[in-house]
Formats: C-alpha cells, structure tokens, sequence
C-alpha cells in the first residue's frame, strides 16, 4: 500500500543562518586601511551608497546566508542556475521520495497566448482549470503508486525515481552571499520571471532586509543592481 499522496501549492523558504549585517559591509570595505568599526554611523550610509552605486561588488560577499529550500523540481532547477552559490539536496538515490507534490493554485493555471517572443498569460477558463488539476493529480498519484511498487519488488531507488514528475517536492539547503543573492533578486523577483518563483524569491528578498536593512534600503534606491561588477 502506498503511502497517502499530499497535494500542496507552498513553497517553504526559510532563513536558517547568516552571518554579518550592514557594519560587516562597512569594515570589509575598510579592511584596505586597516580601519575596523563597532558601530554604524551616517557616513557609513554613504559608503555603503557609493558601493552599490559603483558596482563595488567584493564587500557584499563578507555577507552570507543558508536557507532551507522545500519546492517542486521543476523549480529547483532554476534555482541551480545561480551557480556562484551552494547546494546541498535531498537524494532519490538514498532516500524514498516523500509522497508530496505540488500543483498550481486554479487562478494560476494560464493559457499562453500569442507567438513566442511576443506572448502573453492569461488565465484559464474554470472548466479548463479544474479538469487540468484533476488530470495532473490522478497522474501524480498513478506516478507514485508505481515508484513505490518498484520498490517493494526490489527496484534500486536510483532507478524506481526515474517515473517521478517535475512537480514532486524537493528539498535542499542553499548558501549564497550577498553580492550573489542580489544577482538572484534581479532576475527571479521581476515581472519576467515565472509567477511561482517570484513568490519564492520575495521570502529571500525579505531576509536581506532583515539582515542589512541599510543595504537593502540603498539598494532599492540605486536601481537594484546586480552588484556584479568590478570590485
């Protein structure tokens, strides 16, 4: 009997160390004059303005993060793109793969319309929407009651995953510094992103305020650059 298959449109981000803040910004900065501070003052808003600004990207980098990261496949492998980070994720070769997979909200099944390059997202009709979830459930539970009857007849988990879909949940624990994690904002919390990934990028985002609100504010302000540039 296989397990109860669960059906979830969530994505968990959590923020689960860090290290440094504004101030470590500042003194990565100064580091060259051999000048460290304990407190943050107003001339260290306009530093940390005119590193943003300049696209001085090195001190960025003293800041770092460690998220836990639960989604669908399909979104993971976006967020592997981001290469200059570390990844470490749940393996279907070691371990069973939970019975959990994520579907969309109905609002957000969309129709695409138009030629590539120039199409546009609508959303679907509610007779088209609810006979797609139905369809992509039933698959989902017909996937997994194969999987985990592979394994019950001795199938190595290595193989007895390959019938797994892209929308089964993943998770992984994901380190990026700061310089890094605003290329990351730049191109996942924008409106050409996937609607999805946005979502999560935002949590991200909401760590960085938390973490160096100076920073995040001067960020805003200067555009929201990438902070790629030379150091």
């Amino acid at each position: 009997m296989s397990d109860p298959v669960e059906f979830s449109s969530d994505i968990t981000v959590e923020l689960i160390d860090y290290m440094g803040d504004d101030l470590r910004i500042v003194n990565a900065a100064r580091a060259s004059k051999g000048v460290t501070k304990n407190n943050l003052e107003t001339v260290d808003h306009l530093l940390i303005n005119s590193l943003i600004r300049d696209e001085h990207g090195a001190p960025f980098e003293k800041v770092r993060f460690e998220f836990f990261v639960e989604c669908p496949v399909w979104m993971a492998r976006q967020w592997f793109k981001h290469r200059f980070s570390s990844f470490s994720e749940m393996s279907g070769r070691y371990t069973e793969i939970p019975a959990k997979f994520w579907i969309p909200r109905k609002e957000n099944v969309r129709m695409q319309v138009g030629k590539a390059m120039s199409y546009e997202y609508v959303s679907a009709e509610d007779s088209v929407a609810n006979d797609y979830l139905s369809s992509l459930m039933d698959i989902n539970i017909k996937s997994y009651e194969y999987y985990k009857g592979c394994i019950e007849n001795g199938i190595a988990k290595e193989v007895a995953r390959y019938v797994m879909p892209m929308n089964m949940y993943t998770k992984f624990m994901w380190g990026t510094d700061l310089r890094n994690m605003t290329n990351f904002l730049v191109l996942r919390n924008d409106k050409h992103a996937q609607f999805e990934i946005q979502e999560a990028a935002l949590k991200v985002e909401q760590a960085f305020e938390w973490a160096c609100p100076v920073t995040y504010e001067l960020w805003n302000k200067n555009g929201r650059l990438r902070l790629a540039g030379i150091d």
